[in-house]
C-alpha cells in the first residue's frame, strides 16, 4: 500500500511540476514581449494572459497542497490497482479543468497522458471529464497514437464519437480525423468531412467500418460509391469482405458488403483465404455460415447461366437459315 501511495506521489507529482514548470516559461515570455510592445493593444492583450496564468499558477498551489492531504488521508485505501488509477485520474482531470496547459504532461508511462490511460481503460466518464475540461486529443504517446486511435469499449467511443462530431476541421487535422469518424462511427459528421475532401472511395475506411461492425458506418460509405473490391493495403492482408469476417456475429454488415457487390469467393488475401474460411480460422459460425450461404446461392446462379447459355448455343445450332434462292422459290 505504501509503494502505491509513493507511486502516485511521483506520478501526479511529475504532472504538477511539469504544469508548473511549462506556466512559469509562458508567464516570462510573455513578459519579454510586454515590455518590449508599443501597441495598447497588444498590451491589454498580454496583461490579461499575464493575470490568467497567476490564476492558473494560485490554482495550481492550491491543488497540490489538497493533493498532499487527499493521497494521505485515503493511502489505505488504495490497494488495488483499479482504485489507484481511479484516484490518478481523477488529479489529473482536476489539473487539466486549472490549466489546460497539463492535458500535455504524461502519467507514469513516457508520453502517456491521462486521456490515453482513460480510453485504454474504458473509463467513460473519465474521458467525458477530460474532454470536456480541454485535454487534447491530438497528443501522441510513445507510439505515436492519440488516445482515440485505440480499441475501446462502446461507452467510451460513444464519448469520443459525441465529441469527434463537434471538433473544427482544419488542414492540420483533417486527415486523421477522417479516420478517426470512420473508426468511431460518426456519421453526423460525413456531410462536413466530404465538404474538406474526404474520400470514400479509399478501401481504408471502407475496411476499418467493416471491421469494427460499424453498420450505419459502412451503409454511408456504400451510398457514396466506397469501393468494396479495394484492397487495404494495397497488395496486403485483403479486401473489405475478409475484413467484415473477423468480428464475431457481423451479419449485418456481411450482407450490406455482398448486396453492394463484393465477391464472397475472393481470395485476394495475405494467406489466400476466402471471407468464408477467415471467419472459419476466427471462430465466427454465424458470419460463416451466411458467407457459405451467398457462395452456394452464387455457384446456383452461375450454374443457371452455365445451363441457359448451353440451351441457346443449341437451339441457334438446330436452327437452319434458309438459303436465299429457297427463299426466292418459297415467295414464288
Amino acid at each position: 500500500m505504501a509503494s502505491t501511495a509513493d507511486d502516485l506521489h511521483r506520478d501526479v507529482s511529475a504532472v504538477f511540476f511539469a504544469v508548473a514548470a511549462d506556466l512559469e516559461k509562458t508567464y516570462k515570455d510573455n513578459a519579454v514581449l510586454l515590455e518590449k510592445s508599443t501597441d495598447d493593444k497588444s498590451k491589454k492583450k498580454l496583461e490579461e494572459q499575464q493575470k490568467k496564468l497567476e490564476e492558473q499558477q494560485k490554482k495550481l498551489n492550491e491543488l497540490q497542497a489538497q493533493f498532499s492531504s487527499d493521497l494521505g488521508a485515503v493511502s489505505a485505501d488504495l490497494a488495488t490497482p483499479e482504485r489507484a488509477m481511479d484516484f490518478k485520474l481523477d488529479w489529473w482531470t482536476k489539473l487539466v479543468k486549472a490549466t489546460s496547459n497539463a492535458s500535455k504532461a504524461s502519467l507514469g508511462d513516457p508520453l502517456t497522458t491521462g486521456l490515453h490511460l482513460a480510453v485504454r481503460d474504458g473509463r467513460a466518464k473519465t474521458v467525458e471529464a477530460l474532454l470536456t475540461a480541454g485535454a487534447d486529443i491530438w497528443l501522441k504517446d510513445k507510439d505515436g497514437n492519440v488516445a482515440m486511435d485505440y480499441s475501446c469499449s462502446e461507452e467510451v467511443r460513444a464519448v469520443l464519437a459525441e465529441h469527434l462530431a463537434n471538433v473544427v476541421i482544419t488542414a492540420e487535422n483533417k486527415n486523421k480525423l477522417f479516420g478517426l469518424c470512420v473508426q468511431k462511427n460518426v456519421v453526423s459528421s460525413f456531410p462536413a468531412l466530404l465538404q474538406a475532401g474526404f474520400d470514400p472511395t479509399n478501401p481504408e475506411y471502407l475496411i476499418d467500418a467493416a471491421l469494427n461492425g460499424h453498420k450505419e458506418m459502412v451503409k454511408t460509405l456504400l451510398d457514396n460509391k466506397a469501393n468494396v473490391a479495394g484492397q487495404y493495403p494495397p497488395g496486403g492482408m485483403g479486401m473489405c469482405l475478409h475484413f467484415a469476417a473477423r468480428k464475431q456475429g457481423n451479419t449485418d454488415v456481411v450482407r450490406m458488403l455482398v448486396e453492394a457487390g463484393a465477391d464472397v469467393t475472393c481470395t485476394v488475401e495475405q494467406y489466400g483465404r476466402t471471407p468464408a474460411r477467415v471467419a472459419n480460422d476466427q471462430n465466427n459460425p454465424e458470419v460463416e455460415a451466411l458467407l457459405e450461404e451467398f457462395a452456394k446461392n452464387l455457384k446456383k446462379k452461375e450454374a443457371a447461366a452455365e445451363e441457359a447459355k448451353k440451351k441457346g448455343n443449341l437451339l441457334s445450332c438446330c436452327f437452319v437459315k434458309p438459303r436465299s434462292s429457297d427463299a426466292a422459290a418459297d415467295r414464288a
